[in-house]
């Protein structure tokens, strides 16, 4: 994100699978602790405060930190400290707060996430992240020049390419996932048992 684009940053960082192991992995552990405790054990108000206060911070921050690079610059080493880090962090920060909602204590947080509003988005997230690459590449890759980007260029790009890579989600939801969805429960049907 944040190397000059001579830099290596998509080739090394971005692209390689490998690189997106750690956010997995933490994933990983949340969801094993869920299975493991269950989704009932207490926490105490103090160490709640604590998870809320930390991992907010932490996704506020780490949301706009970014700024201070596009406005001020940051030194290499800040970029790498940036690289090395962003992603397992963010992870952490959202699973210790997903953690606490999962058990109960999630408040109006829980209550507005939990809404049947965002089950679309929900269903189509994955496929935006996995078409936002092709999709960037297609746009970028065909201008002649470079674009100065102010205020209304970027929120014009952001709300491009939210919107595009959200309809090829939706797109292949239809397209593919459904389908298969509907092929793969033919095949996985499990035969009535009979009542006695």
């Amino acid at each position: 994100n944040y190397i000059p684009p001579g830099g290596k940053y998509g080739r090394l960082i971005y692209l390689p699978f490998y690189t997106r192991y750690s956010p997995y992995l933490i994933g990983f552990m949340c969801a094993f602790l869920l299975l493991e405790r269950g989704a009932t054990f207490r926490i105490t108000p103090p160490i709640r405060t604590i998870i809320y206060i930390t991992s907010s911070c932490i996704i506020l921050v780490l949301s706009f930190i970014t700024w201070s690079d596009s406005n001020y610059g940051w030194t290499p080493w800040m970029n790498y400290v940036w690289i090395t880090i962003c992603r397992p962090i963010w992870s952490v920060g959202l699973g210790s707060l997903l953690i606490v909602c999962m058990v109960g204590y999630g408040g109006v947080f829980s209550s507005i996430m939990s809404r049947p509003f965002w089950v679309p988005y929900a269903r189509l997230s994955y496929g935006a992240y996995i078409f936002h690459l092709v999709n960037l590449g297609s746009i970028y890759a065909g201008y002649k020049s470079g674009v100065t980007y102010t205020f209304g260029v970027g929120l014009y790009f952001f709300f491009g390419h939210l919107i595009i890579a959200f309809l090829l989600s939706f797109g292949n939801f239809f397209l593919v996932e459904k389908p298969l969805m509907n092929i793969e429960s033919l095949f996985l049907r499990r035969p009535r048992q009979k009542t006695k």
